[in-house]
């Protein structure tokens, strides 16, 4: 199926006539990555997505930031100033390499894609890519188009013509023992000798003598870091130095014989980078990982220059200027490292520098900004932004007011974050700005300085942002709040063990409407308190969470009112116009306080509570649960996202691991293992106006839910981005490269017959179709004259009821990926449910029809399996199945396209036969498989430590076809 699954929703949708369905889809973002902080609607149906983005071609439009604050590629122009060099379409770099050849080139890579610019980067021209990591590009200087690139898997290699292409040049580098890759990590080429080749590999460091075609190693791995780079002396011939492990090493018959110099006394050195300085012979620069070192007697003695920090770049430019490169930052100094200053502002996470003439190049990891977009009622773009700085910016919360104005808080590393002239803070660690409904920016401020986090964002009708969250200290507080200090004892740390968590209070900070003072701020808890979310009552008072716990403020912010406890984590906090508090989030325990009449009471019976079950409560201003229910199938979910709808119903959204998901009129089953949910509760939480999974083949959470004024629904998440879980609670950390984020719009169309749910007829589980699977629609509505389709092709009925409809997957179906199922009904047509459609999609027969528990598997003799009547090791016994996909006969047995593999307690069953055909108390034909349960020794044959072990009473049973395998808690009992 095309990963692509949610176009083909926002067209399939539309032609169907009740429940939910999917009323258009649109995509946030460039190529890099996107993930989503959450999103918000107006009166008038216009959308706003607020996420993190790492793509620097972010289709902007009437934007306030119209270019990424950050990227992987810049160039330093003064103090605090740098210019983004995201035209070079490289979101990270880890490798520069000057072009000797020509004073403004230089070459940039990501790793992937290797970049070239003649001009000293105002353009840039991609050169090659590679298929295993670039570590590293040198240039020859008496040979221009002569290039050697390192890389990290594939060994060293060669162009001859200006990187075009590249050969493998490894002949007497021997590979990894361990997987027989080539792994290099530098290159470098001796500027007086160009035939002296070196670099850093896998075995240590290697030297050529012939320009590549043969290697012998000079220094043993050992001796040597796989960071440690190689330097030539530029005013003595013939002088190599060389960072290793505890010591500068240095040559002086060009890198054939080594010489380890003293390092500093009593000092830990850790010299990856060694800079002979060009205008003062003897004079030498060390830096890495413990610091920065000076010796000016050619390295017989050092001097500490800058203890206990990391060193990631050192370089001198033309005029003479050391720089040198920490994690965030880049310094200069004009007189030996005596004076230091720096230049350009905080970066993400420093990799490299290189210097063209007097121009400083650095690069990074990559950072990231937040984004906002504006979509109208038909999913069209209104505006989209780019909003931060050159370090790393990441939103965590975001709200809208009455008027269409979108409020943003979160966290930044950047020292250029923009803030607006009435700012209240010039600097900081966090951020809350606001732009106007058209998009253009009303105010942005610092707020405090580091390990303090917003978390939660909530905005009062005069415009006022409450943000919320946990903090270390520092915290700005004002006159009468509750809590001015930061409460706890830092506990003790022992030499042994993992560091004790730093003491950590909650805050509750209210800004003037302008962004321009604070209101209130006070602390909020004491030692180890985690506030996550906040919402606003009608009267002002705040509600805030943390983990399991709650409290209200007064409105002043000067008082605690209240406090409570509940029985699971609380990521989400939604208080409806009339000041009811609804959460959601995630339990462990097994006993979860539902209400009467919720619309779940109670999970799967094969549930794993140890993977949490997802629900949503509701509770007066004392903290007494009005309402609860679960939200939740057998394998993990969550509730991320809570919006109230105009009626005052609750819309609840997340992410879940589980098949079984409750489902009311769904537009789709699940085609991810994880996937997102949306859904629509009444107040009372007894009832789901509707529920359905949400995505595509790829993992896929939804991080925002809200209405529209026409009775919809948007919402957005991200691919490939798991639910992430920080120190400080559920967070939204930036989109791993190639993540996606998307908007959907759902709308409600209630009609009869209406379609909740499609499962395996033997598992009892939403999995996919396959053909010639038994499977039931559940649902209602479905009158005598029901008939089942599957994309527009009526399918025999195998059972019929008001609520449920029995049938087989046609063998001869002939779709890819997805098949729609509809039911016909009284004139009628339902909801269409979009199934994910594989070759095989096997389930195994449960004995009370579970699709749980022991398994109805006949022994030997024909009987039952159970407890009461166990199999014997080593002896046969037949497992019925269905959904094994397409079938061929063997002498009368059947068999499938690939031979069907059933585990016992993990240990493979040797097979006897099959038969495919009808059996009494199932519906449709019966997959019928008998196997040997494997013989004791066999359990034993792994683990010398089992031969005595008397098996369990019930074991695990599997059958995976085609590599996918049927549902967990299967189980056969074994004597």
């Amino acid at each position: 199926m095309s990963p692509r699954i949610f176009l083909y929703l926002a067209f399939a949708g539309c032609a169907q006539s009740q429940a939910v369905h999917f009323q258009w889809v649109q995509q946030i973002g460039g190529s890099q990555g996107q993930s989503i902080a959450g999103v918000g609607t107006d009166s008038q149906g216009n959308t706003y997505v607020v996420g993190n983005t790492a793509s620097l071609d972010l289709p902007v439009k009437g934007a306030v930031q119209s270019k990424p604050g950050g990227s992987g590629l810049f160039i330093v122009a003064g103090p605090g100033k740098a210019q983004n060099l995201f035209n070079a379409g490289l979101a990270g770099v880890g490798v520069l390499a000057n072009d000797p050849s020509n004073a403004q080139g230089l070459f940039a890579s990501d790793g992937q894609t290797l970049e070239r610019t003649r001009d000293g980067g105002a353009t840039w021209t991609a050169v090659s890519s590679f298929t295993t990591v670039l570590s590293s590009i040198a240039v020859d200087p008496s040979a221009p188009n002569v290039l050697y690139a390192a890389t990290f898997g594939g060994g060293v290699f060669k162009s001859t013509d200006s990187g075009a292409t590249f050969t493998s040049i490894d002949n007497g580098i021997p590979p990894s023992s361990s997987d027989g890759k080539f792994y290099a990590y530098g290159v470098w080429v001796d500027p007086r000798q160009s035939n002296v080749v070196f670099a850093n590999t896998y075995v240590g460091l290697v030297r050529s003598s012939d320009a590549g075609a043969s290697w012998q190693v000079v220094v043993p791995a050992s001796d040597l870091y796989s960071s440690g780079t190689v330097s030539f002396d530029p005013t003595t011939p013939g002088v190599v130095y060389l960072g290793g492990v505890g010591a500068v090493r240095k040559s002086t018959d060009d890198g054939v014989t080594w010489t380890a110099l003293p390092g500093p006394p009593n000092q830990q050195f850790y010299p990856n980078f060694v800079l002979p300085d060009p205008s003062h012979p003897g004079t030498i620069y060390a830096g890495g990982f413990s610091g920065l070192y000076k010796s000016t007697d050619g390295g017989n003695t050092w001097v500490v220059k800058l203890a206990q920090t990391g060193i990631y770049g050192l370089k001198f430019d033309a005029n003479g200027v050391i720089y040198y490169a920490t994690f965030s930052a880049v310094y200069a100094s004009t007189d030996g490292l005596d004076t230091v200053t720096q230049v350009g502002p905080s970066f993400a996470s420093v990799t490299t520098i290189a210097t063209v003439g007097a121009r400083l190049f650095v690069g990074t990891q990559g950072s990231g900004d937040v984004f906002v977009s504006k979509l109208d009622a038909q999913g069209n773009v209104v505006y989209a932004t780019y909003f931060g700085g050159s370090a790393l910016d990441q939103a965590q919360a975001m709200a809208v007011d009455s008027s269409g104005a979108v409020y943003v808080t979160g966290v930044t590393g950047s020292s250029d974050f923009p803030v607006s002239q009435n700012a209240y803070a010039k600097s900081g660690a966090s951020f809350l700005f606001k732009l106007n409904t058209d998009g253009s920016l009303n105010y942005s401020t610092y707020f405090a300085p580091v390990a303090t986090t917003p978390s939660g964002l909530a905005v009062d009708a005069a415009g006022s942002a409450y943000i919320a969250g946990p903090t270390q200290g520092n915290l700005p507080t004002t006159a009468g709040a509750y809590q001015t200090q930061l409460k706890g004892n830092a506990a003790v740390c022992c030499s042994i063990g993992p560091s004790p968590p730093p003491v950590t209070n909650g805050f509750l900070t209210k800004f003037s409407p302008d962004g321009s003072s604070l209101v209130f701020s006070t602390y909020l808890g004491s030692q180890f308190l985690d506030v996550n979310t906040v919402g606003l009552r009608p009267n002002g008072e705040a509600i805030l969470t943390a983990g399991n716990q709650l409290f209200r403020m007064s409105a002043d912010g000067g008082s605690l009112l209240n406090s409570g406890s509940f029985a699971g984590t609380i990521y989400t906090l939604m208080v409806d116009p009339a000041g009811n508090i609804f959460v959601g989030g995630s339990t462990l325990i097994p006993h979860f306080p539902v209400t009467a009449g919720a619309f779940q009471t109670a999970v799967h019976p094969g549930a794993n509570y140890n993977t949490g079950a997802g629900f949503v409560t509701r509770f007066d201003e004392q903290f007494n649960v009005v309402a609860s229910t679960l939200l939740a199938g057998e394998n993990g979910d969550t509730t991320l996202a809570l919006a109230s709808a105009p009626n005052g119903n609750v819309l609840a959204a997340g992410a879940t691991s589980s098949e079984s998901f409750p489902l009311r009129g769904p537009a789709q089953g699940a085609f991810a293992a994880a996937t997102g949910f949306v859904a629509e509760l009444t107040p009372d939480l007894t009832s789901a106006v509707f529920s359905t999974f949400a995505g595509d083949t790829r993992k896929f959470n939804v991080r925002g839910v809200a209405p529209t004024p026409d009775g919809g629904v948007v919402f957005g998440g991200a691919t490939n981005n798991v639910p992430y879980y920080s120190l400080f609670g559920l967070g939204n950390n930036l989109a791993p490269d190639g993540s996606q984020a998307f908007v959907v719009k759902a709308v409600l169309q209630p009609a009869m017959p209406r379609i909740d749910s499609v499962v395996n007829a033997a598992s009892q589980l939403g999995v996919a179709l396959a053909p010639g699977e038994t499977f039931v629609v559940g649902g209602v509505g479905f009158g005598d004259d029901a008939s089942l389709w599957l994309n527009g092709t009526q399918v025999p009925l195998i059972s019929h009821s008001g609520t449920s409809l029995t049938a087989a997957v046609p063998t001869d179906l002939q779709v890819s990926g997805s098949v729609v199922v509809t039911v016909q009904s009284g004139g009628n047509t339902s909801n269409g449910f979009l199934a994910r459609f594989l070759v095989s999609s096997p389930g195994i027969f449960s004995a009370d029809g579970s699709g749980f528990g022991q398994g109805y598997i006949l022994n030997a003799d024909g009987t039952l399996n159970s407890p009461n009547n166990p199999a014997a090791e080593g002896t046969e016994i037949t497992i019925y199945a269905t959904g094994v996909g397409h079938l061929s006969f063997d002498n009368g047995y059947a068999v499938t396209d690939t031979t069907p593999v059933v585990a016992i307690d993990s240990f493979g069953a040797p097979g006897i036969a099959a038969v495919f055909g009808p059996v009494q108390g199932f519906a449709g034909n019966v997959y019928q498989i008998s196997v040997y349960i494997p013989h004791p020794a066999d359990f034993a044959a792994d683990n010398p430590n089992l031969k005595d072990f008397k098996m369990p009473p019930t074991v695990p049973v599997f059958l995976t076809v085609n590599g996918i395998t049927s549902q967990y808690g299967l189980t056969l009992s074994v004597q």
